[in-house]
């Protein structure tokens, strides 16, 4: 007697029916972390706005009072009230300069010719030829 092919189609069907509800839950999980990554992100822009909304909920408080147009005039543009006295600094002092960056410096303006824009084969002529090839890099 021959065996029957019934309990092979039922294995089938159920193997099938199987991968179906397994790519199906795949791709739902993969819609929910993507949800889930929208959510956080509009999160982030709600509190950016709630704490922008803050900024201009104070400045709408400073607009009351009395100091703040001498205020915004002196920070923005430079404006002073009669009577105060203006400190201008013309010149920042420079820091201590070491005497290898005075060499370094020295170095590059005695030898202002751009070396990397030559061919590469002549670059590396120049670096083993001449000390100042590493200065003219900087």
């Amino acid at each position: 007697m021959r065996p029957t092919r019934k309990p092979r189609i039922i294995l089938v069907f159920l193997i099938t029916l199987c991968g179906i509800f397994v790519y199906s839950y795949t791709a739902r999980l993969g819609e929910k972390s993507r949800v889930e990554a929208e959510i956080v992100e509009m999160q982030s822009r709600i509190d950016t706005a709630q704490a922008e909304q803050y900024r201009l909920l104070e400045e709408r408080g400073d607009l009351n009072q009395p100091d703040f147009l001498d205020r915004v005039a002196r920070q923005n543009f430079g404006l002073a009230k009669p009577g105060d006295k203006l400190l201008v600094i013309l010149d920042v002092p420079s820091p201590q300069v070491s005497t290898s960056e005075v060499a370094i410096s020295s170095a590059a303006a005695a030898n202002p010719i751009d070396y990397r824009n030559f061919p590469v084969w002549q670059q590396w002529v120049v670096f083993f030829t001449t000390s100042s090839f590493k200065f003219s890099l900087q």
